[in-house]
């Protein structure tokens, strides 16, 4: 029986930068940090039930795919408690984004890109309700 997803990999040039970036820019937290042992993750704060775990492209197969990995598509969505808020902070530390913050329904959601353009979703939790 099926249970949950726990990890999401997201290819990456350098395991520093993205950590930097996904924690200093972003709010995430470092999970697991043993780059030797190409094992560098991080966490939305206190959650440790999806954990995103970067993997160092080194082929150029994989090199080419870093910050497209999912095409014009979301690479992941994020449940957030104000999207305002969020968004504000975010720009704030440098995210930069794929247009304009959107209401639909009772929720806000907006589109951030990761520091390789990689598309991450916002959405404020009355838009998941």
């Amino acid at each position: 029986m099926l249970k949950r997803i726990k990890n999401t990999n997201i290819l990456v040039h350098n395991y520093e930068d993205a950590v930097k970036f996904y924690t200093e820019k972003m709010g995430f937290e470092v999970h697991q940090n043993f780059p030797e042992q190409a094992w560098v993750s991080v966490i939305v704060p206190g959650n440790k039930e999806h954990i995103i775990t970067f993997c160092l492209a080194e082929k150029e197969a994989d090199k080419a795919l870093v910050g497209k990995q999912c095409g014009s598509y979301v690479l992941f969505i994020l449940e957030v408690d104000d999207c305002a808020a969020t968004r504000e902070e975010w720009k704030e530390n440098g995210v930069e984004f794929d247009g304009e913050m959107v209401t639909y329904g009772q929720g806000r959601f907006v589109i951030a890109k990761d520091l390789y353009g990689n598309k991450i979703f916002a959405g404020d939790s009355k838009f998941f309700k």
